[in-house]
């Protein structure tokens, strides 16, 4: 090993393991409520695990927060140890720190974001390959070929996002011409770059590493600093000031490196193996990079039924009036028998539904906790009706999803089931689910590009 690559190896675990600790205090400050197990099963409805870890069990309130708070202490232990070159007292800590970020990421779907996914990703390479500064490059390189690849549609290629936001993009004229030369020239850098990255020469990969850079922290501007913050110093670390024969072997030398890297590229896209669009049906999304892809909106309508109640739930998530601005999401309840004022009381105070024997039948987090992306995704609401139904198995539930995409003026239903039956309709990660519909051809491209 180099003399300098040991001072890198720590620096990289020191930075993954601070990294953490956006998402553990994420977790004690904004998660929280939807992780806790409780005897009244308040959070029944607003829990949902990933999809193949829907068997995932929950942790006792006193013992999660026990967890989050030691997982904390290790963060520190970990990068104090890495310092100190105490390797194993390091990579020990590391594991554990993320075997325990791992099960409360899976257990919690509402938070699932791209930083989340390629953290973890970069865990497990520091953790699994032999050869780890390496194996790291090719994993990061490859990780900038499956972004490429995600950004191949007509929403990039032709700039339909960004010409469907106000404004555009920041500090480009808002000209069509303009913003699809800078989007087809992020497409052409990630294909590139990496290639220079790995294989260059010194100067061609300085020119890669100041381009990669400034992507990021002009991407600060449209998705905030936390993503931006994994990768400048990972960027760094890996690739600045990197030894001239560090490009020895990478290709014999790192088998392992490719393969997992390949297998992970493999899942980005899977989705282009499911029939329909993944950022209309959100199949396949989530088993990979999932991207800003479109200007999406939707509406949800869901109607609950039993002998006493019947209430008539709407939420909405519309399209991004501006890049700082998050989509703006509103829920309103009807009651007909009822003399409360529970679209008022709901949206105030955020206080979950029951009906008139105090069963939780909707809490109001399903909606205004999740992340954007998967604000309207059919499997949050097939994990939610299959809670309540099992929960309460005579309740007659009715569900409408409804999207549209880039500010075009047509709304496709997604999702229209008078009766809906989670436990005889399964919810598959793999293949496209009967249940979900496919745009036809009368919508644009966006609709229906894999």
């Amino acid at each position: 090993m180099f003399k300098a690559e040991p001072i890198r190896l720590r620096a990289i675990i020191v930075h993954l393991a601070l990294f953490n600790l956006i998402t553990f205090v994420g977790l004690l400050t904004h998660s929280f409520e939807r992780l806790r197990v409780t005897s009244a099963g308040e959070n029944l409805l607003v829990s949902f695990p990933a999809p193949l870890f829907q068997g995932l069990p929950g942790v006792p309130e006193n013992w999660l927060k026990l967890g989050l708070w030691l997982g904390i202490v290790l963060v520190l232990f970990c990068a104090i140890a890495a310092k100190k070159n105490w390797w194993f007292l390091a990579l020990a800590s590391f594991l554990l720190i993320t075997t325990f970020r791992v099960y409360v990421y899976f257990r919690d779907y509402l938070s699932f974001e791209v930083f989340h996914h390629t953290h973890i990703f970069f865990s497990i390479c520091l953790l699994l390959l032999p050869k780890k500064l390496s194996g790291m490059r090719i994993s990061t390189c490859l990780l900038y070929w499956a972004s490429a690849v995600e950004k191949i549609s007509p929403s990039w290629l032709f700039g339909d996002y960004f010409l469907s936001v106000p404004g555009g993009l920041p500090l480009v004229p808002d000209q069509p011409a303009a913003i699809m030369l800078c989007c087809r020239a992020v497409i052409l850098l990630e294909l590139v770059g990496p290639f220079f990255l790995l294989f260059g020469n010194a100067k061609l990969r300085r020119v890669a590493l100041v381009a990669f850079l400034f992507f990021h922290l002009y991407s600060i501007l449209l998705i905030g600093p936390i993503y931006p913050i994994l990768m400048i110093p990972t960027l760094i670390l890996l690739f600045g000031w990197a030894p001239e024969s560090y490009t020895c072997g990478l290709l014999k030398k790192n088998i392992p490196a490719w393969l997992f890297g390949g297998a992970a590229l493999l899942c980005s896209q899977w989705s282009f193996f499911i029939p329909g669009a993944k950022a209309i049906t959100q199949e396949g999304r989530t088993s990979g990079l999932f991207m800003f892809d479109i200007n999406s909106g939707c509406k949800v309508e869901i109607q609950i039924q039993n002998e006493r109640d019947f209430f008539f739930i709407e939420q909405s998530a519309g399209f991004r009036d501006g890049w700082r601005a998050e989509q703006k999401t509103k829920v309103s309840v009807d009651h007909p028998f009822s003399a409360l004022k529970l679209k008022n009381l709901l949206y105030s105070n955020q206080e979950p539904l029951r009906d008139g024997a105090r069963h939780v039948i909707y809490d109001p987090r399903i909606a205004c906790s999740a992340t954007r992306r998967i604000c309207c995704d059919p499997y949050v609401y097939h994990s939610y009706v299959r809670a309540l139904k099992r929960a309460q198995p005579n309740l007659r539930v009715g569900l409408k999803i409804q999207v549209a995409a880039n500010q075009f003026p047509g709304w496709f239903t997604l999702i229209e089931e008078n009766d809906f039956q989670p436990d005889s309709q399964p919810y598959r990660l793999w293949r496209h689910n009967s249940w979900i519909r496919l745009p036809g051809s009368s919508f644009p491209a966006a609709f229906h590009w894999p």
